[in-house]
């Protein structure tokens, strides 16, 4: 297998030493196998032939750095939030493997410019890069192992988890925590909707107490309830914080 591969690779092992000289930039220790980073930046439009009929791509380390990832994730934001419950910890973590996420991070990690791909990724998928993130993921994770990939993840992830202590990821959350702790009473109600069925438009109201007291108004009813528990939320606070969720729109 290692020799089928050797070979494989030979030529751009070769003559890419532009490809190994950014690899070295990223990662936490020298390579022992280098050949996992090369199958960790080919797309499967890329894909190699093998005897046995299973293609050579990323698709497998992928799968590998995804789990990796949400794991080592996982413990960062059970220590850096010890008194957060199990719902806030899941919507924090599921923003940080967001699709959309892993490929920003991707290309300011300029990943893009080592992804071996044969379509044209300006019109592809928009998380192409960020699968070459999770397969490297999953390439150092082999290679190093747990200690220095849980090293590399922290480096690269750190500066999303510090903002966090800062942003609301749910509104909705925040409101009904708040009424919890004051003993208040929240409710949401549809109080109108209009247009055609492709394209309906819902206003939802808060209720505080049996007092109406913000409405918002999307394109589905959780969106707008959203809305309105903004609303709420920033005359129950000051608005001093982002939500990640209107950094997505």
């Amino acid at each position: 297998m290692i020799y089928f591969l050797k070979k494989i690779f030979n030529a751009r092992l070769e003559k890419d030493g532009h490809f190994f000289l950014q690899l070295s930039k990223l990662l936490p220790a020298k390579p022992k196998n280098p050949l996992l980073y090369q199958l960790a930046f080919r797309h499967s439009s890329a894909s190699l032939p093998k005897k046995s009929g299973m293609p050579l791509n990323n698709q497998r380390l992928e799968f590998l750095g995804d789990a990796v990832l949400s794991a080592v994730i996982a413990e960062m934001l059970y220590k850096k939030f010890p008194n957060k419950d199990e719902g806030f910890l899941t919507q924090m973590r599921t923003k940080l493997v967001s699709r959309k996420n892993l490929n920003q991070l991707a290309i300011a990690m300029k990943l893009d410019k080592l992804l071996i791909a044969k379509i044209d990724t300006n019109k592809t998928s928009e998380h192409i890069y960020g699968d070459a993130l999770e397969a490297l993921i999953g390439a150092i994770y082999l290679d190093l192992g747990l200690k220095k990939v849980t090293s590399f993840i922290e480096q690269h992830f750190s500066k999303d988890l510090e903002l966090l202590e800062d942003i609301v990821v749910s509104y909705k959350s925040e409101v009904y925590e708040w009424a919890q702790n004051q003993r208040n009473k929240i409710e949401y109600q549809l109080l109108a909707e209009a247009g055609e069925q492709h394209s309906r438009s819902y206003t939802v109201g808060v209720f505080l107490n049996g007092a109406l007291m913000a409405e918002g108004q999307a394109s589905s009813k959780k969106k707008a309830a959203e809305k309105a528990a903004k609303v709420l939320h920033h005359i129950i606070h000051p608005p001093h914080a982002k939500t990640i969720a209107s950094r997505d729109r």
